[in-house]
Order: C-alpha cells, then structure tokens, then sequence
C-alpha cells in the first residue's frame, strides 16, 4: 500500500478526476487508478463511483425543485443535473419542453391546500401579498 492511497480513494470519491489526481500526486494516471482500485476492494469500499441517480433529478425536477437546489442536493454542477433530466427523459421517451412559472407553481400548491405565507416562503416570494398577487394574476390568465 502506498502512502497516499487512502487520500486519493477520498478525492475520487469526491469526484476529482483521475487527471487532476496525477496532478496532485505526481503520479502517472494508470498508477492512481490501480492503486484506487486495490484501496477500495481490500477495504470493502464502493468501486467505482455509485452511478448517478437519474430518476431523482427527473422527479425533484418535475417537482418544482430549482436546478440549483438539486445541483447542491446531489453534490454536482447544474449542467449535470441539466444532463441527468435530459438523459432519463430520453430513456423514457417523455418530452422535455415542459417549463412552470412561479405563478403556476404557486397556484398548483394553492389548490394544494398550502397556506399564502408557507407558499411564499417556498418559492422565494418578497411576502404573501406578493403569493396572493402571483396566484391571482396566474388565475386571471387562465380565463
């Protein structure tokens, strides 16, 4: 065992790239790799990298979660959370075109039962004058 395996098992968990590793630890790609490899079996770890949750972008997606917010939850970037969504909307043949307001988010979780004041803390509204406004003003337009 070498003296930085348990380090670079950490930093590719995390999802360091193996180039970046070779950087960090002047050491040849295929070492690191090997090395990685062996850490994680003789120590009954996860080897390779747990594969990415798809389905739970999609659904927390199409759920109303922002982009950001999921990005944060699964520990990537916005444009893989933006990958996830396309990806597992391609497997499962559904389109992806469909995009909400917040007026319309607002006045699905109003019918809901939600209250104005916990809508608005949800969705980022300055106070629940401005829910009311957003859901009467969505209502209006549906007519």
């Amino acid at each position: 065992m070498k003296s930085w395996d348990y380090e670079a098992y950490q930093m590719y968990i995390l999802g360091i790239s193996y180039p970046q590793l070779e950087e960090h630890f002047g050491v040849h790609q295929s070492t690191i790799r090997h090395y990685i490899k062996r850490y994680a079996y003789t120590n009954n770890l996860v080897y390779p990298r747990l594969k990415p949750n798809y389905q739970l972008a999609f659904n927390l997606y199409y759920n109303t979660m922002s982009i950001g917010d999921i990005a944060r939850y699964l520990g990537v970037c916005r444009s893989t959370v933006k990958n996830y969504i396309r990806r597992y909307s391609e497997m499962n043949g559904i389109p992806t075109n469909q995009s909400y307001s917040k007026g319309q988010v607002a006045y699905n979780l109003r019918l809901q039962g939600y209250t104005y004041n916990k809508i608005s803390k949800m969705l980022g509204y300055e106070n629940r004058s401005n829910c009311y406004r957003a859901i009467k003003n969505y209502k209006d337009g549906l007519c």
